[in-house]
């Protein structure tokens, strides 16, 4: 939930072939209320993986009824797939089947996205410009360090600065969490270290294997 903003675009991908046989919908329940939690207006496209592997279009057709009874009229931000006719896009990566369709639909709901259109200030841009240099080189930045980058391009009142870290973490660009004076002092612009340090603390051991490494 850490990555998990108000605005943007959703992807939630389930693999066919799994919920055909397990009939895994915890898994899509767990990450649609996940995102209504949080971002209750973004958009959500649904994608099924692996195709190819799929026998008939009759399955397809049965996992779209799965899709539609999970969606129901809770889910009014799911984006269509008006061409299949269809609740969600089946792909399949091996064969680049679906793809093109998915990346077109993307791009439609993202031009009409009004958060993507939202005017910003050069600075921030320059800011982030700034952020995104230290990638590869750093994992973190200190709240001390980005004022001081604000300073050089223009940036002096503070509340600017966050108003900017804020948008930028709202659109994914870096992971700034407020909700602790400490953690406020600290932006992330490497997400999977994040992860990485993250998993050290919360994961199944039984599933995710720790490397000393």
């Amino acid at each position: 939930h850490v990555f998990l903003t108000t605005t943007g675009v959703y992807i939630v991908v389930f693999d066919m072939r799994k919920m055909l046989k397990e009939k895994n919908e915890e898994y899509l329940m767990f990450w649609l209320q996940s995102i209504k939690l949080h971002a209750p207006e973004a958009p959500i496209i649904i994608v099924g993986t692996n195709l190819m592997d799929i026998e008939s279009e009759e399955d397809v057709r049965e996992l779209n009824k799965v899709v539609e009874r999970l969606v129901g009229a809770k889910y009014p931000q799911i984006v269509k797939n008006f061409v299949d006719k269809l609740s969600f896009f089946p792909i399949d990566n091996k064969i680049s089947d679906g793809i093109k369709l998915l990346r077109t639909a993307l791009e439609q709901v993202i031009r009409n996205d009004k958060h993507a259109i939202e005017p910003v200030s050069i600075k921030w841009i320059l800011l982030l410009d700034k952020i995104s240099a230290k990638k590869g080189s750093e994992n973190f930045l200190t709240l001390a360090n980005v004022e001081q980058m604000g300073a050089d391009i223009g940036i002096h009142n503070k509340h600017e600065l966050l108003s900017a870290l804020s948008l930028l973490h709202e659109r994914g660009m870096i992971i700034h969490i407020t909700s602790t004076s400490t953690l406020k002092k600290i932006i992330v612009v490497e997400p999977q270290w994040l992860v990485d340090a993250l998993s050290k603390v919360i994961r199944d051991g039984g599933i995710h294997m720790f490397n000393e490494e």
